[in-house]
């Protein structure tokens, strides 16, 4: 072997090696990252305008199901509208809102209206307590309507004819509370499930919701630093010395990236693939290098997984070859 083919086959091996430890270093780094998400917790925290970042932490499947049940909510329903979209539950949020209530005693009119001229009634010097307003104190239950079906309790007024500050006025503490499934499809599109729940003198109203709207704001394509490995066939024509076909399987290391995300059925382009392939023709070992890729899969239903691209080789003997390639990506 002369020294030029040692050479190239050592350059050609040192680029392979840097490009695979690149790739290693970054998927053991993504795990790390991955690890310690999960492990932490991130904290509840008021932002500006009474807005909310909701508590956030990674659960298990069993944890997410129990969560569900402690919430009184039915995820089997969810779960069954959420694959007719072919999609799973995301994630689970409830928001809780409470009210204290008050209580007040001895409190004067806010207003009066006087009698009407027409209306029946015994004059005041000629009064008898005929309803006895002057024995009881009378009070007045206060329910929300809801629907036909439901009233939820607001509170109670009464009134105490013999006193100059007759009114007495208490609002039940409540507990409004706003649960939102989150589930999302293998593209990331997402859906959310709402439940409405009011709680007050320790009974739950589940409260029927009248609008619900999410909108998402559809990922931008863009350039991403996303090494990934590909097994190639490249096929085209040796160049020098003479012009002849060559075919050359190779694996390759791309580096970038453009896409949605880094998820293989979101990027459209791959690009600056380096890798070494076996000559078919001539038998020699040659260096690959591919500028770009494009996926196929990206706008052909049923495949995510199909590059074509543009390469070129040289081998160990020197030959200079232009080829296309078809490959996946691992």
């Amino acid at each position: 072997m002369d020294f030029k083919t040692k050479l190239i086959l050592f350059i050609s091996g040192t680029i392979i090696a840097i490009l695979m430890g690149l790739l290693i270093v970054k998927e053991y780094q993504f795990s790390q990252q991955q690890k310690e998400f999960q492990n932490s917790v991130l904290e509840m925290k008021h932002l500006q305008d009474e807005i909310i970042r909701s508590k956030t932490e990674y659960v298990s499947k069993e944890d997410l199901e129990s969560f569900s049940k402690s919430l009184n909510l039915n995820l089997d329903i969810i779960k069954k509208d959420l694959a007719s979209l072919d999609a799973k539950v995301q994630g689970i949020n409830v928001a809780v809102v409470s009210t204290p209530g008050y209580h007040g005693s001895g409190l004067p009119s806010t207003g009066t209206n006087p009698k009407p001229p027409d209306s029946t009634g015994t004059k005041p010097s000629e009064f008898k307590d005929e309803f006895g307003y002057w024995k009881n104190e009378q009070k007045l239950a206060l329910k929300e309507p809801i629907n036909s079906e439901m009233s939820v309790p607001l509170g109670e007024v009464s009134f105490k004819a013999w006193e100059p500050k007759p009114w007495g006025l208490e609002i039940f503490p409540r507990k409004y509370s706003v649960i939102t499934v989150l589930g999302q499809d293998a593209s990331g599109r997402h859906y959310t499930y709402n439940k409405f729940n009011v709680e007050t003198e320790g009974k739950t109203y589940e409260i029927p919701i009248t609008d619900s709207k999410f909108i998402e704001q559809k990922p931008e394509s863009q350039f991403l630093i996303n090494p990934r490995l590909h097994l190639a066939l490249s096929g085209g024509v040796i160049v020098n010395p003479s012009p002849k076909p060559e075919f050359t399987p190779n694996v390759q290391v791309s580096i970038f990236s453009y896409g949605q995300t880094s998820d293989i059925e979101d990027t459209q382009w791959s690009f600056l693939g380096v890798g070494l392939g076996l000559e078919t023709q001539e038998l020699k070992p040659a260096l690959i290098i591919s500028p770009l890729k494009y996926n196929l899969g990206y706008n052909i239903p049923y495949i995510d997984n199909l590059f074509v691209g543009v390469d070129a080789s040289v081998d160990t003997q020197g030959s200079f070859a232009v080829m296309g390639e078809m490959s996946v990506s691992l």
